[in-house]
């Protein structure tokens, strides 16, 4: 936050300065011909920081062309009406609407799907908003002066329309031409900080085949992840057994990946229901796609049935679009692109789908380490962050457990994963009158009803995922929180207070680190039955801290309850000028454009961590949320086409180091 904000700041002094300069250097922001008409430059500033930041951005760069104008009208006039703009409403006034109008226009074109159209509008745009701008100014000036103060009565509206002539064409072939030049030189210039049109991809995108080499399957791919997303294939203890060791609905999706790969005539296999081969060729050396058919719980607070995929305006809505059903399918189509293709060379192109990465990826560990199959040779997993992920936060999961009287409380129930922010929790009392009240006090959302069983108070909170616990409201700590208040001598006082801090600070084990910042930690499952309190903790860290200390901490700040350690995930890293982060790098870059945005060290944790030679690749952008583990989960149709082009093209290029190698 501290970097962002700095770098903010720089941001706005950058364009105060340049536009300060341009206004009061003589015959250069502002050019005067016979001392008569006078046009401008500088409105090429707002209009390129419009297209390369943002409304917030081009708003400053507005207001500051105005202050700047009023200012030289009074210390250095140049023309006849330069008195005149020493008036804001003339001067100030029109150039701060010029810099919002700009601004919102820039980012309303970037959301066009299309990036032929969007590129020509950020182009057209230029001239228009330059028109606009001398419309609005002049707009201003004549409601002042003639409306205000009625003179010039004779030919007035001919004087300004001729000013308006000369003047507006001259502004908007400059902007025409400098605007969209200009802004492809200054969005390369900013390293991926650029938060507007990203315009320079118009020219460093390279046309590859790979987009035309997947557009057939780009149909298939949106109908089959309906159907796919329509299973409900989170963990399941219910119809867990032997035979389906994550559940019914974990087994139906590897199913629905078994079987789909058989129709398209590739050899699929599913071992024990816990995860599915799809094999494509032969070769001793293979390529290894490694995904995920499992889904957090659906959760609360879904607009619709959380199973069957809503689109609204090129955006898909539903469990497991995002993660990571959406990337599986883009993988696999891309896969049988390059096979139906004839495309892929001497090595064996494996895709594995798996069914319990949200619980710890024990099928992965069953894959490699108990049916001893080969370790990929290079490979990626679609599931985390573009333009790709080197490094992953370490682990420790633990169970929080011990005998608690919490008196009047018959029960409490919160959350649905380990690795998710608990979004409600339900709390049973003999008595909830008390609670609610300090619920009220403090404005805490919150249900309350009658039951059979006791007083039913639910406490809401916003769900997140669990490697960024500070963007979502944990529920089942408020719950704990506010039963302290109401019952201080209960031992779950301290317990909400050690556990409230979610970098860990209040169980010892707060540390930043240079490649992943903040240790986090998420209490993600909270039950109690009268007797005995449990909570399920995703604890993640980076590589500055001392795993057997940090534990030390955690037990000792978490007595007198009972903390049992049931999964540690080591740390990933792979360095950044390794062949594989290099060539997936490339292949991102060469089929998106965006050659700034670099790879990224995560709390997240992949399947990366249970093989060799495998890092996370895509599909999360920054620019765009996809709200997984949420109830807002959601997925772009053009960045799941997209995923199919890029993944196509890594199997490719993976292929080439392979074939390199022999």
């Amino acid at each position: 936050m501290r970097n962002n904000a700095v770098y903010q700041m720089t941001t706005y002094a950058m364009i105060i300065a340049i536009i300060a300069i341009m206004s009061f250097i003589p015959q250069f922001g502002y050019i005067s011909i016979g001392g008569v008409i006078s046009f401008t430059t500088v409105h090429v500033v707002v209009l390129i920081v419009a297209m390369v930041f943002g409304w917030k951005e081009a708003f400053v760069a507005g207001l500051t062309m105005g202050v700047c104008s009023l200012i030289k009208a009074a210390a250095m006039p140049q023309s006849a009406m330069d008195p005149d703009f020493i008036n804001p409403f003339i001067s100030v006034l029109p150039r701060a609407i010029f810099g919002l109008v700009a601004g919102f226009t820039y980012e309303g074109i970037n959301k066009i799907p299309s990036r032929s159209a969007k590129y020509t509008l950020a182009v057209v745009a230029a001239p228009v908003l330059t028109l606009f701008h001398s419309l609005i100014t002049l707009t201003c000036y004549w409601l002042w002066d003639y409306l205000w103060f009625p003179i010039h009565e004779g030919g007035y509206m001919w004087i300004l329309s001729t000013i308006f002539t000369i003047n507006g064409l001259i502004e908007m072939a400059i902007a025409l031409v400098l605007v969209p030049a200009v802004s492809l030189g200054v969005a390369a210039g900013l390293k991926g900080r650029n938060h507007g049109l990203k315009f320079n991809e118009l020219i460093r995108r390279k046309k590859t085949m790979y987009p035309k080499l997947v557009k057939d399957y780009e149909g298939l791919l949106k109908e089959n992840l309906v159907k796919f997303c329509a299973i409900n294939s989170a963990y399941d203890e219910g119809s867990s057994d032997g035979t389906n060791p994550y559940g019914l609905g974990v087994t139906k999706a590897l199913n629905f990946m078994k079987d789909l790969a058989e129709q398209d005539g590739f050899k699929a296999t599913i071992y024990d229901n816990q995860i599915v081969e799809i094999l494509i060729g032969e070769g001793e050396k293979n390529i290894t796609v490694m995904s995920h058919c499992d889904t957090v719980p659906a959760g609360n607070g879904w607009e619709g049935d959380p199973f069957t995929v809503r689109e609204d305006k090129g955006i898909l809505y539903g469990r497991g679009v995002s993660d990571d059903k959406g990337p599986t399918l883009a993988a696999y189509y891309a896969a049988k692109a390059l096979s139906d293709n004839h495309l892929l060379g001497n090595y064996q192109l494996r895709l594995l789908v798996g069914g319990n990465e949200e619980r710890g990826s024990s099928e992965m560990k069953y894959y490699f380490h108990t049916l001893n199959k080969p370790q990929p040779t290079y490979g990626f997993t679609p599931d985390s962050d573009y333009p790709l992920i080197y490094g992953e936060k370490g682990m420790i999961n633990y169970q929080v457990s011990g005998k608690v009287t919490i008196p009047g409380v018959k029960s409490i129930k919160g959350g649905t994963a380990f690795n998710a922010v608990i979004d409600k929790c339900d709390i049973i009392m003999e008595d909830g009158s008390a609670l609610i009240g300090l619920l009220e006090e403090d404005k805490v959302p919150f249900t309350a009803e009658k039951t059979s069983e006791g007083d039913l108070v639910t406490i809401k909170g916003k769900s997140a995922h669990g490697s960024m616990p500070e963007k979502g409201i944990n529920a089942g700590m408020l719950a704990l929180k506010y039963l302290g208040k109401l019952y201080p001598d209960s031992e779950i006082i301290n317990l909400a207070k050690n556990y409230e801090n979610v970098n860990g600070l209040g169980i010892g084990a707060y540390y930043d680190s240079p490649n992943f910042g903040l240790n986090t930690l998420n209490v993600g499952l909270l039950s109690y039955d009268g007797e005995e309190l449990v909570m399920a903790v995703n604890f993640r860290h980076g590589e500055t801290t001392d795993v057997d200390l940090t534990i030390e901490n955690i037990k000792k700040n978490t007595a007198p309850f009972e903390v049992k350690i049931y999964g540690l995930d080591k740390l990933l890293y792979y360095p950044t000028d390794s062949p594989l982060v290099k060539t997936l790098l490339g292949v991102y870059r060469e089929e998106t454009g965006d050659v700034n945005s670099q790879p990224l060290a995560i709390g997240g944790g992949t399947y990366a961590k249970e093989a060799d030679n495998i890092v996370a690749f895509g599909i999360e952008k920054r620019d765009f949320d996809t709200y997984m583990h949420s109830e807002k989960e959601r997925v772009k149709i053009e960045t799941l086409n997209e995923a199919m082009a890029i993944y196509a093209h890594a199997i490719i290029e993976l292929g080439k180091l392979i074939e390199n190698e022999n």
